[in-house]
């Protein structure tokens, strides 16, 4: 199914691994940086060192967003790959089987009918954040499958440090604000576990087992952050704080970059940007999915099944607030309107400095909304209502993100925003001047 929504959406035209017609904005700064680390030597400290693209920004592609997992397993492959070999159409048809993949083994947990499961992933599979990311020509950034991921490993049973190192290691490999997302999870699984009622009592061992697991991942993750070059940089940091962030309305605001998200409510819930890239803070729920939301805490409400008793509860409320509160920033916004601003404490500039787009880091969040609220609802109807009911909303929730997804379609086929025309590239004089170069 993963496969068949990838094809509508996108059609099969930027599997072309030499078809660069689709790319806008960001996607030529991935594939720059690609270009010339496939032509950087092979072993360097750190590891996807870049020096002949530029110092600072250009000094490693973890800079120029291009996917340093792909980039490590296409390298030795170079010299037979064309000059024009891109991986980025690849790796979105990988997000989209992967997410498909880890949401169902989440809504597995918690559901019994097989087409109801179906019709939830379906729900992840249009979300308009990992849309809206393509939108952006974010391809990176379109790895949500991760999020996802360090949500099934929480909800697990069994605590497993391996598999926290192991998805550490490979969101470093894929982006920084992704790694830092599941860096947050993966202390909230250890604290969680901690608490595990099933466990043995709080002796010395268990202390000794807690402090050692979350010293793992701290020391795990600065040494992979060491030797894939995210410290290979002067200034980490840049402009943006406060400004890319989330606003307390972003969740019914349909308005993301170049496109409203919704041909239901279309300026309903819009409000001009009060600084300079609200547009980061989108996390526009989908109309199908606010009436779910709506009528789950309805339900919530009437069977009087709310409750934050256990400390699993507590745990996630926590974890969302922190979330929250960092994406809100010290500039915090209700619409158009700055409620409130304050002066943030310099110390903590350390975090605010490399993650500006403060507005992303509601993603997880936003999945435990979908997830959960959809179980809620799901599993207090009976099966046949359910079903329907399900049905229902994804039917609304299609309708109101066709226009959006129309216009992925139309970047997609080279309709809209590509710099580049499909021409001819041959240009003899450009022959002339390489024949002295080797690359």
């Amino acid at each position: 199914m993963s496969l068949i929504f990838f094809y509508f959406q996108y059609g099969i035209s930027i599997l072309n691994p030499v078809n660069l017609y689709w790319f806008h904005d960001d996607p030529y700064q991935s594939f720059i940086g690609w270009s010339f680390y496939r032509n950087a030597d092979f072993f360097t400290y750190p590891l996807f060192k870049n020096y002949a693209l530029g110092m600072d920004v250009g000094s490693t592609i973890i800079y120029t967003d291009s996917l340093p997992l792909m980039a490590i397993l296409f390298k030795p492959f170079s010299k037979f790959l064309p000059v024009d070999f891109q991986y980025l159409g690849m790796w979105i048809l990988i997000c989209y089987i992967l997410t498909a993949y880890f949401g169902y083994k989440i809504f597995n947990l918690y559901l019994t009918g097989s087409y109801e499961k179906l019709i939830c992933v379906f729900f992840l599979l249009i979300s308009p954040i990992l849309l809206q990311r393509f939108n952006n020509g974010h391809i990176a950034l379109m790895s949500h499958w991760i999020i996802l991921c360090s949500f099934y490993i929480y909800l697990k049973r069994d605590y497993q440090l391996r598999s926290w190192l192991i998805l550490i290691l490979l969101s470093t490999l894929v982006h920084g604000y992704i790694l830092a997302m599941i860096l947050l999870t993966s202390f909230f699984s250890t604290i969680k576990n901690f608490f595990d009622k099933n466990s043995s009592k709080k002796t010395m061992g268990k202390y000794l087992k807690f402090f050692l697991s979350l010293t793992t991942i701290i020391f795990f993750t600065f040494f992979s952050l060491h030797i894939f070059g995210y410290f290979d940089i002067k200034d980490g940091g840049g402009y943006g704080w406060g400004g890319y962030r989330l606003n307390l309305l972003s969740i019914i605001n349909p308005q993301g970059l170049r496109v409203n998200w919704s041909i239901i409510t279309t300026n309903l819930f819009t409000y001009e940007n009060s600084r300079i890239g609200d547009y980061e803070g989108f996390n526009y729920l989908g109309l199908g999915m606010i009436i779910n939301v709506l009528f789950a805490i309805f339900l919530a409400i009437k069977k009087k099944k709310i409750t934050f008793s256990s400390t699993n509860s507590k745990l996630i409320i926590i974890f969302c607030l922190l979330l929250i509160i960092f994406g809100l920033t010290n500039h915090i916004a209700f619409g158009p309107y700055e409620l409130l601003n304050y002066d943030l404490p310099r110390f903590l500039k350390v975090f605010t400095k490399p993650f500006r787009a403060s507005g992303r880091f509601f993603w997880p969040v936003y999945y435990i909304i979908f997830i959960s609220t959809l179980v809620f609802v799901l599993r207090n109807l009976n099966p046949r209502k359910a079903l329907v009911y399900a049905l229902l909303i994804f039917i609304i929730q299609v309708v109101d993100l066709s226009g959006g997804m129309r216009m992925i379609n139309r970047i997609s086929a080279n309709n809209q925003y590509s710099p580049l025309s499909k021409e001819s590239l041959e240009m003899p004089g450009l022959d002339a001047v390489a024949k002295d170069y080797e690359k």
